[in-house]
């Protein structure tokens, strides 16, 4: 099973202190290209799914920037057969669920800040996806804190080799407001990997250590401004049938 994992578009941003030159550009090196490239991909890679980790949308005034662009999208995606999974993060926390009911074939998981699961199977591969959404804003407490993830998991019924965490928060900050975890909370939780979005670099890697898994922010799909330097993109997971997992 192959399957693109993005987080942190912003659709309805624009890049920010382009250099003169660069400005008739403008509308190629923002989010909403980044996106198009992103489709492109996915289906010259022929994938089964698409993981959208939260901050869809830049923000809740953006709705109409973001709606054509993201239809567009997820419209090319499910006219090809692939599945498209996201999670709200703290940006698009009142606009990402308006668009998930306008736009046919986005599945939002864990409305409200509940966790929530999809099963997909494809290739000989089953993968069970637990993501939560942003109920609002401003989240003081961290969504493993209360056991609510296992429970998930345990009402979806027998787990299959892989189960992938979908989810958009501020890892080793305590005292954050967007939804802080620690390391070692995502160690102790029942999955394989962990899929992150907030932070817009990136730093998804196998953890070290016995029973290590597959773990770390997506990034953001595009910079943003001069200052977010690095490589930025969609990530491409791919899932053999005994669960085995390999990122790209």
């Amino acid at each position: 099973m192959k399957l693109l994992c993005v987080a942190d578009m912003h659709l309805g941003r624009f890049p920010a202190r382009l250099h003169p030159d660069l400005l008739p550009l403008a509308s190629e090196l923002g989010p909403a290209a980044a996106w198009r490239k992103a489709v492109d991909r996915a289906l010259a890679e022929g994938v089964d799914a698409v993981l959208l980790a939260g901050d869809l949308v830049d923000g809740g005034d953006d709705f109409f920037e973001a709606y054509a662009d993201l239809r567009a999208g997820v419209e090319r995606l499910t006219a090809a057969g692939v599945t498209v999974v996201a999670v709200a993060g703290n940006h698009d926390v009142e606009v990402l669920p308006r668009l998930a009911e306008a736009v046919p074939g986005l599945r939002l998981l864990g409305r409200g800040g509940r966790w929530e699961t999809c099963d997909l199977e494809a290739g000989g591969a089953r993968v069970r996806v637990a993501g939560w959404s942003f109920p609002r804003r401003w989240v003081d407490a961290s969504p493993l804190a209360d056991g609510a993830l296992a429970a998930a998991l345990d009402a979806a019924g027998p787990a299959p080799a892989a189960v992938i965490g979908l989810l958009h928060a501020d890892r080793d900050q305590g005292g954050s407001r967007y939804a802080p975890v620690a390391s070692a909370e995502l160690a102790a939780a029942p999955v394989s990997a962990w899929l992150l979005g907030h932070v817009h670099a990136p730093d998804l890697a196998p953890a070290a250590g016995a029973g290590a898994r597959l773990a770390g922010y997506l990034g953001s799909l595009t910079s943003n401004d001069p200052g977010e330097g690095g490589a930025r993109g969609a990530w491409l997971l791919e899932v053999a049938a005994d669960g085995a997992l390999d990122a790209r």
